[in-house]
């Protein structure tokens, strides 16, 4: 899409300043008044200006007082009007306003702090004691919601500065914006005026306010490069009571600003940094820049009853949003189709800054089992897009926060740096910043300073990573060893994965080649890979594969798993490094033998060639039986578990033949750690058993089972200490479903949910609640999604998602929670659709976990609206509708689709090998 296809405002006014004066309230009607000089520049004569406005009321005639060859004119609009589709407002002036004029425009208007978690809205903390809320009202302005709160340019290269004036209705209030406060005065009614100083040029999309009553901890970061590094004011801000649980941020926020601050050798230019937990907020968290948002789960951490997964996320989104500071708010991509700019670079460095600080945490080998299988596994299908993709208007943007900008995003960042040295890349980046801060770039300005600093031409090697959707799979295709040399010629070809492994010989023409840094190690050279780049359809590569007799040679494909593709090392190749592993595990590292795992599984998933059946997967299995690295059992049990929910239609005694083949893997491992946590192990240790723990409890395990019930009723009973954080969920969810009386249970889960002060403990109860075997509990659940009161909009997912992938009774509760989305759906798209992508994820898990071509089809035939008169106003209203969540709609069918391909394929082969593995009774 060319950028003259976007809907944007004309270029022929360019705004340069704002002098924004609000008047907030934390009062009904939530109505506030504001009055907003924006300072412009004229590049073409105009009698009428367009600026962004939604859902506010314009108060009197605007002006606009303008300067042209020394002379001055002020003029009153003669019609302001309303395109409500376009989100846009119009002022017609009486009189020309030359090109080259300068002017203000002056705007007085009224608006809404709504409840939708989107521009300036209201958020409520938990009730007191007497049963009243205590409000807040905070912003949200990506990617389209500036305009929701004043009038403005509301597109990222539409930059500016704003010097913000916030007018409150008492001393006690606080009010919180962007820059530090330059004057605070109280002024009629007692009011409180608050003006801050001026930002720097900056987007729309980044301004912040918050204002409410709150409490604060404060620390300060001093970093020691650049060499105008100053130091950084750093507050977390809670609501009243809650600034204790800001702690382990603040400290996490301290050091990482020091670290980006040499990392980009760029001193963080503002005087503040300030972080703010919201109770009501669409995503994890926003950089809006110096005023960091944030939902309370992402921020707030409980030392004693948070749990280890919690303080590892709460690092990663502190790290992640610093980030952005420098990467989306000193450089801004120029459009939205490069959003991935911001988030997939933030997502990288947010995991590079958090393993710098944690180092025991191991994330760089997370990343393969999270954000690299995450990214590859929307990219698999059909209906994902390109990381660049083309974007027209607002509807469109919040779809693409997704799996697809953020993970394959930040794990072509990651391989880019792995071929290019961390050096170079770190060199190539700093080049990028320095050159375009302040303003806005896309791609391809990355590319070329990275490409300056490494000497590679970066634009060439990543331009079908960036441009062309899905990612591909490297087959080998032949082996040929020379005894004289010593060397091993590989055949390889690429294609593109899919997750159905039914490339049509159209799609095949129209794959790009794309180049593919192989990274291959070996016995002879294990940890130093090849530098060889695969950049045709088919190719060859020789590398040293000499040794000693007796030698166990082997090699390998895309050491540390840094590449995204899938290898097909075919049914020889995985067996023979499969013994390899079974005779010593270590041999290969982590990363790698999780990479193995994966490439396994999903080659059999797809039914490739080489990989005929789930079986081949499940025979690499038995060869990792020494294998006691928690990560690569995370992986398994994973795998494992998507295995249970695809063929969740199957009857009772398969179903448990994957069980026992479960318990097989845990079960010993659950005898040697057992359940109690000490402060003095390792955390690797620590992970494992809480894996363990909750993989035999999936796999119902009589003992894991009875151990969850015990610690659960001492837990109710007041010993709270019964139940470590970190298994926590796992046995709130085993003591439900296996619970003797689930209306009884169910109450005590729901009762600690409503009670809970931690917001760990809160979130770990509500999701448990999927975990009940009554279907009356599970409509009542799904209740709590609407009823306003039980559960907050921006918990809604987690509602949907638990109960998709948790129930122990699939068979009732996946075309249940169907139902119930096409019933209610009128009201889920009244209270989610305008709050980021909610709506999406609602619907996407509704349906996703599903099988059966039969449901694909009535979901598809629901969202084209087939159900109603062709051309009622119902069909349009639907089908408009649907726009808001068209891109995950489309992404959840085609998940039951393949699911449903992987099932009818390997139905049979599957149970025949559980038979002969002496899982099922024959």
């Amino acid at each position: 899409m060319s950028s003259s296809e976007r809907e944007v405002l004309p270029s022929a006014v360019l705004p340069t300043h704002y002098a924004l004066r609000l008047n907030p309230t934390l009062l009904p009607p939530f109505k506030y008044s504001g009055q907003v000089d924006i300072s412009l520049a004229f590049s073409e004569t105009v009698s009428s200006i367009s600026l962004n406005a939604l859902e506010l009321e314009i108060v009197g005639l605007p002006t606009i007082h303008v300067t042209h060859l020394k002379a001055e004119s002020t003029q009153a609009a003669s019609s302001v009007s309303f395109n409500e589709e376009k989100q846009t407002v119009t002022l017609t002036f009486p009189n020309v306003i030359p090109a080259s004029s300068t002017a203000k425009l002056s705007i007085s208007f009224i608006g809404t702090h709504n409840d939708k978690m989107a521009g300036f809205y209201r958020s409520s903390s938990s009730p007191t004691a007497g049963g009243e809320k205590t409000w807040m009202v905070v912003t949200q302005f990506e990617a389209t919601d500036a305009r929701r709160a004043f009038p403005c340019w509301d597109e990222p290269n539409r930059k500016a500065t704003f010097d913000v004036t916030l007018v409150v209705e008492n001393e006690q209030i606080s009010a919180l914006s962007n820059m530090n406060i330059v004057d605070e005065t109280v002024i009629a009614d007692g009011k409180k005026q608050v003006v801050y100083a001026t930002t720097p040029v900056m987007s729309t999309y980044l301004l912040a306010f918050a204002v409410g009553y709150f409490d604060y901890v404060e620390g300060v970061s001093k970093p020691k490069l650049p060499v105008d590094a100053k130091p950084i004011v750093v507050r977390v801000y809670t609501s009243p009571g809650k600034s204790e649980k800001g702690k382990f941020a603040l400290e996490v926020s301290i050091k990482t600003l020091e670290f980006f601050s040499e990392y980009f050798d760029i001193a963080y230019p503002l005087p503040k940094c300030d972080h703010i937990a919201v109770p009501d907020f669409s995503a994890g968290a926003m950089e809006n820049w110096g005023l960091i948002t944030y939902r309370d789960q992402a921020l707030l951490f409980d030392e004693g009853t948070s749990s280890a997964d919690h303080k590892e996320r709460i690092a990663y989104v502190v790290g992640h949003e610093l980030a952005h500071q420098w990467f989306g708010n000193l450089v801004t991509m120029d459009w939205w189709n490069d959003l991935w700019l911001n988030e997939g670079f933030a997502t990288f460095v947010g995991i590079l800054v958090t393993d710098h600080l944690f180092p025991s945490w191991d994330l760089w080998t997370k990343f393969v089992t999270k954000e690299l299988a995450g990214g590859m596994g929307l990219d698999s299908m059909r209906s994902s897009h390109p990381i660049q993709v083309a974007v027209k208007d607002g509807t469109q943007i919040t779809q693409i926060f997704d799996a697809i900008s953020y993970l394959k995003g930040a794990s072509v960042i990651r391989m880019l740096c792995a071929f290019l040295s961390q050096e170079k890349f770190m060199q190539g980046v700093r080049i990028y910043l320095k050159r375009h801060k302040y303003g806005n770039s896309q791609t391809i300005d990355l590319w070329t300073a990275l490409s300056e600093a490494s000497g590679v031409d970066v634009n060439s090697l990543l331009n079908s990573w960036t441009n062309d959707v899905g990612f591909p799979l490297v087959t080998i295709t032949s082996q040929s060893y020379d005894p004289k040399t010593e060397q091993l010629t590989i055949g390889l070809r690429q294609n593109r994965f899919l997750v159905t492994g039914d490339l049509t010989p159209e799609e095949e023409a129209a794959t790009p080649n794309w180049y593919i840094p192989l990274r291959i190690v070996s016995h002879v050279n294990p940890t130093s890979p090849s530098s060889d780049i695969l950049k045709t359809k088919t190719g060859t590569v020789t590398i040293p594969y000499g040794g000693k007799e007796g030698t166990e040679k082997w090699f390998k494909l895309n050491f540390n798993t840094t590449g995204i593709f899938r290898v097909d090392l075919g049914q020889d190749g995985l067996k023979s490094l499969g013994n390899v592993l079974k005779r010593n595990i270590n041999v290969i590292g982590t990363e790698d033998r999780t990479g193995i795992v994966a490439d396994a599984f999903f080659l059999a998933r797809a039914g490739y060639a080489s990989f005929t059946s789930t079986t081949n997967w499940l025979g690499l299995l038995q060869n990792l039986e020494l294998e006691s690295d928690y990560i690569v059992l995370d992986d398994i049990n994973q795998r494992l578990t998507a295995l249970r929910l695809t063929w969740f239609k199957e009857s009772a005694d398969v179903l448990k033949s994957f069980d026992l083949l479960r318990l097989g893997i845990f079960s010993p491992k659950l005898t040697s750690l057992g359940w109690d946590f000490k402060e003095s192990e390792q955390y690797s240790l620590q992970q494992t058993r809480k894996l363990v723990i909750d993989a035999t409890a999936a796999g119902g395990d009589p003992s894991a089972i009875q151990e969850s019930k015990t610690r659960f009723e001492k837990y109710i009973a007041g010993d709270t200490g019964a139940i470590h954080p970190d298994i926590r969920k796992t046995v709130f969810e085993t003591a439900l479903t296996y619970s003797t009386d689930q209306e009884k249970t169910f109450n005590q889960l729901l009762h600690i949910y409503k009670t809970a002060d931690s917001v760990n403990l809160k979130i770990n109860a509500l999701t448990s609640l999927a975990a009940t075997t009554d279907e009356k509990l599970v409509d009542r659940y799904l209740g709590f999604v609407l009823d306003g009161e039980t559960v907050r909009a921006q918990d809604s997912a987690y509602v949907v998602s638990a109960l998709a992938r948790s129930t122990p009774i699939p068979l009732i509760v996946r075309p249940k929670m169907w139902i119930w989305v096409k019933q209610n759906w009128q009201q889920l798209f009244d209270l989610l659709a305008d709050s980021m992508s909610l709506l999406g994820s609602v619907f996407a898990s509704s349906v996703s976990e599903n099988v059966g071509e039969e449901f694909a089809k009535e979901v598809e035939d629901w969202l084209e609206a087939k159900d109603l008169v062709k051309g009622s106003e119902e069909e349009k209203k639907r089908l408009k509708q649907i726009e808001v969540v068209k891109r995950p709609a489309a992404q959840a069918v085609e998940k039951v689709r393949s699911s449903s391909l992987w099932f009818k394929r390997d139905q049979t082969a599957v149970k025949e090998w559980i038979q002969n593995a002496g899982l099922l009774k024959k």
